[in-house]
């Protein structure tokens, strides 16, 4: 997020709480990718955190502010999909992923590079991509 952009208070108040629910989140989803048995209530929590992190980005509407975090939420919840193999979530995450990531090359955001990639690779080789931190 530029320095010379003037955001509404109300609209930084929604990101940070936006960014804390991706952030817990993402503790949740590498705490159960790292553990020996993963225990499915780690990544029932991340999806819904996930998810209401994607929630409030989504009320804030088309701005660069959310952006990015929008981006990484709706990759690794496409991420946590495949892992499940619910392929029809990991088409819609993906989709999501796809429709942010014209939004985001558009304003010429250099973070997209490696969600670019990532939509890329799941496209051609079908395989989850890596979660983003």
């Amino acid at each position: 997020m530029p320095c010379q952009e003037k955001v509404p208070i109300s609209n930084m108040l929604a990101l940070f709480i936006a960014a804390l629910f991706f952030n817990t989140a993402l503790a949740y989803h590498l705490r159960a990718s790292i553990q020996v048995v993963s225990q499915p209530g780690q990544l029932d929590r991340a999806i819904n955190l996930y998810k209401k992190a994607g929630k409030i980005l989504r009320a804030l509407g088309e701005t660069s502010e959310g952006a990015v975090l929008m981006l990484a939420a709706s990759n690794n919840m496409a991420s946590l999909a495949w892992e499940r193999c619910d392929m029809e979530a990991f088409m819609s995450h993906r989709n999501d992923l796809g429709s942010y990531l014209s939004l985001t090359v558009s304003t010429g955001n250099p973070h997209a590079n490696f969600f670019a990639m990532n939509f890329a690779y799941t496209d051609v080789v079908h395989r989850r991509g890596a979660a983003a931190a």
